[in-house]
């Protein structure tokens, strides 16, 4: 009984001190859609677009195990089509018509997102940092 009680506190110590040194602050912010200003040439806020122009599609939850990353984001819409995720002007995935979550977490740090719509007429744009764990709302329109 003794070892139970010994183990259980030893348990409790870990857990808490895991907990403390992985709480980051969790923050959710409502970005509203702007109207995508036509253009001749490239888009401003992208500087690395998608590869041979094929979407990777972002995974709707982060992983639970194993070594997780320093930066983790969060995308959350109720748009009705596909669109396109940019980090710091480069892509890195996009959200599926009917998915409505997806997760980013392999980055080491960033400073700003910028989504666009599959038809180019509707974009977002946010600051963001790896001092919080950000979920973005992309909102449409209103």
């Amino acid at each position: 009984m003794k070892k139970l009680i010994i183990s259980f506190g030893i348990f409790i110590i870990c857990a808490t001190a895991l907990n403390a040194q992985s709480g980051k602050c969790e923050r959710s912010v409502e970005v509203k859609a702007a109207a995508v200003v036509p253009t001749r040439g490239l888009i401003s806020n992208i500087k690395k677009d998608k590869e041979n122009g094929k979407r990777n599609y972002l995974k709707p939850r982060a992983k639970t195990r194993g070594i997780t990353s320093k930066c983790l984001i969060s995308f959350s819409t109720d748009v009705n089509q596909d669109i396109d995720i940019y980090v710091d002007g480069t892509y890195m995935g996009s959200l599926k018509t009917q998915m409505q979550r997806g997760v980013i977490e392999s980055i080491e740090k960033y400073e700003s997102i910028y989504c666009l719509s599959a038809d180019k007429k509707l974009e977002w744009k946010e600051k963001g940092d790896c001092k919080c764990i950000y979920t973005f709302e992309l909102k449409k329109q209103q």
